[in-house]
């Protein structure tokens, strides 16, 4: 039924010419209008004079309280196909968890709660219950290996951080560094606390673990790991008795902390106020309000039950397109979210058949893999996606499959809380390389990142963003902080674009030297320090490589030590990387080459100039990256 609704209120999918839309400047005016949900204001708000959203909720603990009670009764999340649970009993087990979070381990409104792990429920449930107590959310990156994983637990000196079997295992030789380590957290200026507990999910990988074969219930109390189940049945009673916790929380107080990969290999964690974090609900919505506006019609209201609709999220929860555009949107509107412990072609297409999924949300290869295989997606009615690049045939495909169906994509990143872009229906088909205009609370700017002088409509330069959304800082990085936040609200995303004269944004390259891959960002940086562990390789640099299915894959060219003796194989110098890296992040394509790498008179290496040599070799050896159906299915 939700697909039918919104097909009834959009019209025909196929696209409308360009010349037949309401022009861009009506949209943006109607869609900010005095009255409409996204009316703006200008407030002072940390000491700056800033434009925000009229209409946000005070706190992302209001936000969930609000949409338990409106919708207690509806489905709300569907896990594996096997498990489901109401918006009244995932509020009741949130409630259950900030009960023992602040009567057993002394969780406090500001207190930061780290959550490692796959999508599951409980770490929805964990999510809201966090916020029911006014402390921050840190979501971990669930891909990270052990050392990194601690890495960010320590710097924002986690109070508690609740992970699943997986990041437990990961996490083993680092435990009693994590509760034996010093807090030196000049951010706080000593008010923060060690690690008190480290509380573990039933959950490893698509299997719920047995009480038999919990074997951290065998560590005794020593280390303070406990069990989430236990847990839950000790404070039940107690929580809902007491229920929601009675704590203040304004919109400037800290709400979340999600880590950004960043350039200089460990991960940055980036805090975000309340209102900031909230943004994002308006911030994604714009794209879709704003294709509904160009067709001159008005986007689908509240649902009733019967036209509930059900989102099918194929990225993290720990990123900011899971945790916002995904889980945030999803809650306020009272609509059905459905998870799975590993992406893959075969679930992913079930889940759709048998739930009548209306909206996917993934990253752009995901797409292209579900709308060519063999499943029925005629009940999809939205797709959505961000965090990669897509293929510009996306749009023609889909259409070619399912003609009923609007496509959508966005771009953003972790420091402005999601969508600074975000495109759809028939500007995307006609624009399928643009990531689309930035919501109408939203400034850019295209600046020469040698001068700081901004460019000309259509040249290309760093953009520059000004949003609601803008976090605070980079959590104990000042000189980051310093470099990225400008005084007057701006930030350098590091990404380079231009802006066509009716608005899109197109994004040509990066400033930073990441490669995303899947969605996920790897810093070049963090991959050669582990391509170094190769005693025989003297000189490395790590370079993309385009790939239609993932966005870009891990090159790594190498040079070795003593070039008269045997080379270093290919297999050795991955292997070595190995050790050091996440799976996604580790070199899938080796070059081992005698000549030096090329630099500039100051030393520095020209990626350019390498990564076209490396393209080129590539292409001439007919290289294909490893065949994914050989491979175990990703982690969600």
């Amino acid at each position: 039924m939700a697909a039918q609704r919104f097909r009834e209120l959009f019209g025909p999918a196929e696209a409308v010419p360009l010349d037949k839309l309401v022009p861009i400047d009506k949209v943006r005016k109607a869609i900010a209008a005095p009255g409409s949900v996204q009316e703006m204001e200008t407030k002072l708000v940390n000491g700056k004079m800033q434009r925000v959203y009229k209409n946000l909720p005070a706190s992302t603990r209001d936000l969930f309280v609000m949409a338990a009670r409106a919708f207690a009764h509806r489905p709300y999340v569907v896990y594996d196909l096997k498990e489901r649970f109401t918006y009244q009993e995932i509020f009741d087990q949130s409630l259950t968890v900030a009960h023992w979070l602040k009567h057993q381990f002394g969780v406090r409104k500001g207190d930061r709660v780290g959550i490692a792990a796959r999508n599951y429920p409980e770490f929805i449930a964990t999510y809201w219950g966090i916020h029911l107590l006014g402390a921050v959310a840190a979501p971990i990156n669930s891909f990270a290996e052990g050392d990194t994983l601690a890495f960010c637990v320590r710097d924002v000196s986690c109070r508690v951080v609740v992970v699943d079997a997986e990041r437990l295992a990961r996490l083993q030789d680092f435990i009693p560094s994590l509760f034996a380590y010093e807090v030196d957290d000049a951010f706080n200026k000593g008010t923060a606390r060690p690690l008190e507990a480290i509380v573990v999910m039933p959950r490893d990988g698509a299997k719920r673990v047995a009480d038999k074969d919990k074997h951290w219930l065998n560590k005794g109390d020593e280390r303070s790991v406990y069990d989430f189940e236990q847990l839950q049945r000790a404070h039940r009673e107690a929580a809902l008795k007491q229920g929601v916790p009675k704590v203040q929380i304004s919109p400037e107080d800290n709400a979340t902390i999600l880590f950004t990969s960043g350039t200089t290999g460990m991960p940055k964690g980036v805090l975000s106020t309340q209102r900031q974090s909230l943004s994002s609900l308006f911030l994604a919505g714009f794209s879709f309000a704003f294709t509904f506006a160009r067709r001159g019609k008005t986007p689908p209201g509240p649902a009733e039950d019967k036209d509930q609709s059900s989102q099918l999220l194929m990225v993290p929860l720990m990123h900011t397109t899971g945790i916002h555009s995904g889980l945030t949107s999803t809650t306020a509107a009272g609509n059905r979210i459905n998870i799975l412990s590993a992406y893959s072609v075969d679930a992913v297409g079930k889940c759709i058949e048998s739930e009548r999924v209306s909206t996917i949300l993934g990253i752009g290869f995901m797409l292209r893999e579900i709308i060519n295989s063999k499943y029925d997606v005629s009940s999809l009615a939205v797709f959505s996606h961000g965090g990669s690049s897509s293929a510009k045939e996306l749009p023609a495909e889909m259409a070619a499959r399912n003609s009923d169906s609007v496509m959508g994509s966005g771009y953003g990143l972790t420091e402005v809380n999601g969508v600074a872009a975000g495109i759809a229906g028939d500007d995307y088909f006609h624009r399928p390389t643009s990531c689309g205009q930035p919501p109408v609370a939203v400034d850019l700017m295209v600046v020469d990142p040698d001068n700081f002088v901004e460019v000309p409509r259509g040249e290309v330069g760093e953009l520059w963003i000004k949003s609601p959304g803008t976090a605070k800082c980079y959590w104990n990085r000042p000189q980051a902080t310093a470099e990225a936040f400008l005084p007057d609200g701006w930030f350098r995303s590091g990404d380079l674009a231009k802006i066509d004269e009716e608005g899109f944004v197109y994004i040509v390259d990066r400033a930073k030297d990441i490669i995303v891959r899947g969605g996920e960002n790897i810093s070049c940086a963090q991959v050669e320090n582990a391509v170094y562990r190769h005693p025989d390789v003297l000189d490395c640099a790590v370079v993309s490589i385009p790939d239609k299915r993932l966005g870009e894959r891990v090159a790594a060219v190498c040079v070795p030590r003593d070039p008269s003796k045997e080379l270093p194989s290919e297999k050795s110098i991955i292997e070595a990387a190995k050790k050091a890296l996440p799976k996604y992040a580790v070199p899938e394509y080796v070059w081992v080459r005698k000549e030096p790498l090329e630099r500039n008179p100051s030393g520095k290496v020209l990626k350019p100039i390498v990564r076209q040599a490396v393209r080129q070799r590539a292409q001439e050896q007919g290289w294909t990256p490893p065949d994914p159906s050989k491979g175990r299915p990703s982690k969600m």
